[in-house]
């Protein structure tokens, strides 16, 4: 990561005070919530892929649980779920944090990163960016997630990739903000091309001497608007030209941590569907949720939450199968299907509830 190795330091500062910082006595502590944190330290300096940073998390989180007034905890938490694209969580450990501190000296430092945070997620939130969890480390970007049948996936991506450029804009040691900000600026200065400048849709070439492969996006015989997304795969490099929509979608993913605010508190009906990367019926599933989604914009609200890195959130709605689709309205859940199922079964539900999408555009489907 860019900050990979001052995060380091954070964690292992935080650890060697964390019987006498902001006046937290050890009694308060527990040997187990110590074991915790110092296992969420181990990962993340000798941190190997991005699961390990994941794993850190979910360290540093139990160690709040035990803890619930360990400052230091709830500070590295919020570290690593930043660098994993977890700004709301990220948000309300900072937030926990200057509660326990009360005017901790580094104040407008944890201010500031908070108020960076929310950027970062109203930009996601703006792409889309469904079916996809995304770490950045220092040797680039990595797809830690990609949901069967997304528009990532059929344009080529694989959960494992590494993207190393953008249209021959690196993408090592970026940070997660300003990644999301380069395919947001692509997304908003997009022009219409010339013809001539359209990419055709041959079988895909292999030039040996680079030893790259150009892979078409959802197999259109002209893509408009490419980009081109350099990726290294089983240790090769491979370019995927895509559309330059690729990475945006009506539906877009959240994390537990907003489920209040962006499904409860949501004062238009919203669809919620449950996936992971390892799901074979999510394959069909997804195009038809995709559809849903534009079909019903402006109308209807409907986001995807990973399984894998939210499992309270699926345990809270007893998740058993996937993919499971949960409609909520007025805050309320009043409708669910489990498993694939076809865009008619999806419309009956909806229109239970009197949802009703854009005339226009189930004329034109």
């Amino acid at each position: 990561m860019k900050r990979y190795g001052f995060f380091v330091l954070i964690v292992f500062v935080s650890y060697i005070g964390l019987s006498f910082s902001y006046r937290v006595s050890a009694g308060e502590i527990s040997n187990e919530a110590k074991q915790h944190f110092i296992k969420g330290k181990k990962l993340i300096e000798t941190a190997a892929s991005p699961l390990d940073f994941v794993q850190a998390e979910k360290e540093f989180e139990k160690a709040t649980e035990l803890a619930p007034n360990w400052a230091e905890a709830y500070y590295n938490l919020a570290l690593t779920s930043a660098e994993i694209g977890k700004p709301v969580k990220a948000i309300k450990a900072y937030q926990r944090y200057l509660e326990i501190t009360k005017n901790p000296a580094d104040k407008s430092e944890v201010l500031s990163e908070i108020s960076r945070l929310k950027k970062i997620r109203e930009t996601k939130k703006r792409i889309g960016l469904s079916g996809v969890s995304i770490v950045a480390m220092q040797d680039g970007v990595y797809l830690m997630n990609v949901l069967p049948g997304s528009k990532l996936e059929k344009a080529g991506f694989m959960s494992g990739d590494k993207i190393i450029e953008v249209n021959k804009r690196s993408t090592v040691g970026i940070t997660l903000e300003d990644f999301y900000r380069l395919i947001d600026t692509f997304s908003k200065d997009s022009k219409p091309l010339p013809e001539t400048e359209m990419i055709e849709n041959p079988v895909a070439t292999v030039k040996q001497n680079l030893n790259i492969v150009r892979i078409q996006y959802a197999k259109r015989q002209v893509i408009e608007n490419p980009v081109f997304i350099t990726i290294i795969r089983g240790g090769e490099q491979q370019v995927i030209t895509a559309s330059i929509d690729v990475f945006k979608t009506y539906v877009y993913e959240i994390e537990e941590d907003e489920f209040e605010d962006e499904v409860i508190k949501n004062t238009m009906p919203t669809l919620v569907i449950f996936w992971a990367d390892w799901c074979s019926f999510c394959r069909k599933y997804i195009p038809v949720i995709e559809g849903i989604a534009e079909k019903y914009k402006g109308k209807m609200t409907v986001v995807s939450i990973n399984y894998e890195i939210n499992k309270k959130i699926s345990e809270k709605f007893k998740i058993m199968a996937l993919p499971t689709t949960i409609l909520f309205k007025e805050g309320k859940q009043v409708g669910s299907v489990i498993g694939y199922k076809d865009e008619a079964v999806i419309e009956k539900l909806l229109n239970i509830q009197n949802i009703k999408g854009d005339s226009e555009s189930l004329l034109r489907d």
